[in-house]
């Protein structure tokens, strides 16, 4: 047992203890401390403490620090680490600030020394790797919980260092390939909340303010597989009580004189015999109030031409070409159907005339072109809806003609 003297007097300070290897030309004298060893029972235990604080003072700290670096070498390395072990798990290491029972607890802080000149050293923390059949050890980072009244819990940040001229760091979050087996998933998600709004999920590229410079993109992209390729699927929340979440699928505005970004949505190609993917937009079923509408329009131009709806089939190349359908809902019960409105748009306040409709079949080169139909039909029980062809009235002109004519040869 080695104690240095202790001391009453009123700002007297108790006698230190000091154990200094000495100093070698080829390499300094070792200081160990080792517990002892149980043969047949456990080791020795091993206590570095600082004295504790009296009244409002604090306690005293603790550094273990290597020895600085000669003119060119490496400073010395810091080893904390549990003994090794045969049978038995190892020992755990923990590194952890004590409780304040009425200030804040001490933070902990892991960090590496900046590097003048040369790269930055690196911070790696990794779970042990599993023997056999065994997983590995998971890693866990994870927030302060809050207090029981009212304190939120900790938040948690990863980012990448800050840089004056170069590229900031990336920040990768994946999982790793496996030699035989599933590759792990990655899962992120917001805690619920039983009193307040949920929280949001929000994933955004990053903006650039040089000349000709183009902002960062965002890229979901599901991964390939042999059998069937994997599911892309953006749903918004239900609304258990109220409104469901909306959905808004919209590219950026341009600016100046420059064009806004396009929208696109094509389903996956075909393979060697295959047929491609089918597209459907529709709204949702209900059972009491009425279904969603679906709106295909072009926006408003305000100087400019609207911009054209085109719904067209795709041309076959040595098959028949693909029916295009537009059809009303069926009407249930005593209800009618709904109707079906084909309407040019409206002309100018001042002398624009309205937009044509042309209902056509197609050309062909050698065959019979297609007819054009236009008929009501048969009820089981009823009358017949009549066919009207009228030109509308004109108050200042001539009336519009009807002309009905057969094809000539």
């Amino acid at each position: 047992s080695v104690s240095a003297g202790l001391t009453s007097a009123a700002g007297g300070i108790g006698g230190g203890v000091t154990v200094v290897a000495g100093a070698g030309v080829a390499t300094g004298g070792l200081v160990s401390i080792t517990a002892g060893a149980g043969s047949a029972g456990i080791g020795g235990a091993m206590t570095l403490a600082a004295g504790a604080g009296g009244g409002s003072f604090d306690g005293g700290a603790v550094s273990i620090t290597s020895g600085a670096a000669g003119a060119t070498g490496a400073s010395g390395s810091v080893t904390i680490a549990s003994g090794t072990t045969t049978a038995g798990d190892s020992g755990a290491v923990k590194l952890a600030s004590g409780l304040a029972t009425s200030g804040s607890g001490g933070a902990v802080t892991i960090s590496v020394g900046a590097a003048d000149g040369a790269v930055g050293g690196i911070l790696a923390l990794a779970g042990g790797a599993g023997g056999g059949a065994n997983a590995g050890g998971a890693v866990t980072l994870t927030s302060g919980a809050g207090g029981t009244t009212s304190g939120g819990s900790g938040a948690v940040t990863i980012a990448s260092g800050a840089t004056t001229s170069g590229v900031s760091g990336s920040v990768t979050v994946s999982t790793a390939t496996p030699s035989a087996g599933t590759a792990g998933g990655i899962t992120l998600s917001v805690g619920s909340s039983d009193s307040g709004n949920g929280g949001a999920v929000s994933v955004s590229a990053g903006l650039t303010s040089a000349a000709g410079g183009i902002g960062g993109g965002v890229t979901v992209v599901a991964g390939a597989g042999v059998a069937t390729g994997g599911l892309v699927s953006i749903t918004a929340g239900a609304g258990s009580a109220g409104i469901g979440g909306a959905m808004t699928l919209a590219a950026g505005a341009g600016g100046g004189s420059f064009d806004g970004g396009a929208v696109s949505i094509t389903s996956g190609a075909a393979g060697a015999t295959g047929a491609s993917g089918s597209v459907t937009i529709a709204s949702g079923t209900t059972t009491a109030g009425d279904s969603g509408a679906v709106k295909l329009a072009s926006g408003l131009a305000t100087s400019g031409s609207g911009g054209a709806v085109t719904i067209s089939v795709g041309a076959a190349d040595g098959a028949v070409g693909g029916i295009l359908a537009l059809a009303g809902g069926a009407g249930g019960g005593a209800n009618a159907g709904g109707a079906v409105t084909l309407t040019s748009g409206a002309g100018g306040t001042t002398s624009g005339g309205s937009g044509a409709v042309t209902i056509a079949s197609g050309a062909t080169t050698s065959g019979v072109s297609g007819s054009v139909t236009v008929s009501t039909a048969t009820p089981s029980a009823g009358t017949a809806g009549g066919i009207t062809l009228s030109v509308g009235s004109s108050d200042s002109g001539n009336g519009g003609a009807v002309s009905v004519s057969a094809g000539l040869t």
